[in-house]
């Protein structure tokens, strides 16, 4: 299948949503003209996050729904038990795709999809000296169970691991792909991380901003001039649209707690 307008959504947050509210996501997702769709996490909290992947992937049905998690998809949980709830609830939905477990997305002759949920991974700002405390440490059980030390580190590994992740699948695909959209949660420059509508500062960018895979995504645009790349994110809930290079974009879903919504509908 061809697929020429891809729909996204970003931190639908649809735990926090009234029954009216989520009820109008899936009409729109039931009624609206797009080829597949890409959710780019923060879901719901864990104890309803197959719940309304579920409904999202009916609703979206016979078209493919490709997601990556947010950290508040792990809330309540623990990183591995959420994520093998989710792949095993791919296995029962024809039209729901797990992408860091999918790999590479053909979704035309031109244009490859692949993400991975990502991490913000503690190289911005202050780093591990932020003052800044991040609800993930206490509300995920595998930071929980840590000392401040050891959440930076674990920060830094899931971080390091999406990257590789990325890097091994955008080089697979680089010589054959024009175009290449990178689906993750957290951004991946500090630039386009902006919290309540303003830039973050380097308290907060710690826990805002995917430091390695912006570095890779930058190396990458640079090394193949000819390639349009974007990537797509959310996390911040502040919408933005930028160019970090001639031939690399970054885009941010905005998002309002309660009010779950589609950000856009891409033609690629």
């Amino acid at each position: 299948m061809k697929i020429h307008n891809l729909l996204w959504m970003s931190d639908l947050h649809c735990d926090q949503a009234t029954t009216k509210n989520c009820s109008k996501l899936l009409r729109d997702l039931k009624n609206s003209e797009y080829d597949a769709a890409v959710l780019t996490g923060d879901t719901a909290a864990s104890a309803t996050l197959i719940s309304h992947l579920k409904a999202l992937a009916d609703a979206c049905t016979p078209r493919p729904l490709y997601v990556v998690l947010g950290n508040h998809d792990f809330y309540g949980s623990s990183l591995y038990t959420t994520q093998d709830q989710v792949r095993r609830l791919c296995h029962k939905t024809p039209n729901l795709h797990h992408l860091q477990d999918h790999g590479v997305v053909w979704l035309n002759r031109r244009t490859v999809l692949l993400g991975h949920h990502g991490w913000a991974d503690a190289r911005c700002g202050w780093g591990s000296k932020t003052r800044v405390p991040s609800p993930d440490h206490w509300c995920i059980d595998d930071f929980r169970k840590l000392d401040q030390a050891g959440r930076f580190d674990l920060m830094a590994q899931l971080g390091n691991t999406s990257t590789s992740w990325i890097r091994k699948n955008l080089n697979t695909v680089l010589r054959k792909a024009d175009t290449l959209i990178v689906a993750t949660h957290v951004p991946a420059f500090q630039t386009s991380a902006h919290y309540n509508g303003t830039p973050c500062g380097p308290c907060h960018s710690p826990h805002y901003v995917h430091s390695s895979l912006g570095g890779l995504l930058i190396g990458a645009a640079r090394n193949n001039l000819e390639k349009r790349f974007t990537a797509l994110s959310g996390h911040t809930h502040s919408e933005i649209r930028e160019n970090i290079l001639a031939n690399l974009e970054s885009r941010v879903a905005g998002a309002q707690r309660g009010k779950p919504r589609i950000q856009c509908i891409l033609p690629v």
